[in-house]
């Protein structure tokens, strides 16, 4: 199986049977998971050049959080 599939399947599972049903929270706290992870994944994306369906777990490296994070910072200050 490739590696970009299997990163989505690892985001459904966590999204699906850990949030959801190990954890039980809210629907709008998943939402919120979600939608934390999207803006994640496109910084990603935009960075890397590609696609973000084509990204692979090797992609999700504490360097690319770290970046992630100063720029949410940098872009939310308040």
């Amino acid at each position: 199986m490739k590696k970009q599939n299997k990163l989505m399947q690892y985001i459904q599972k966590f999204f699906k049977d850990y949030l959801a049903a190990q954890r039980g929270l809210s629907a709008n706290t998943i939402i919120t998971y979600r939608d934390s992870l999207k803006l994640f994944l496109k910084f990603i994306a935009c960075r890397k050049n590609k696609p973000a369906a084509t990204l692979t777990v090797d992609d999700l490296n504490a360097d690319n959080v770290f970046a992630f994070l100063k720029e949410i910072e940098n872009v939310r200050k308040k």
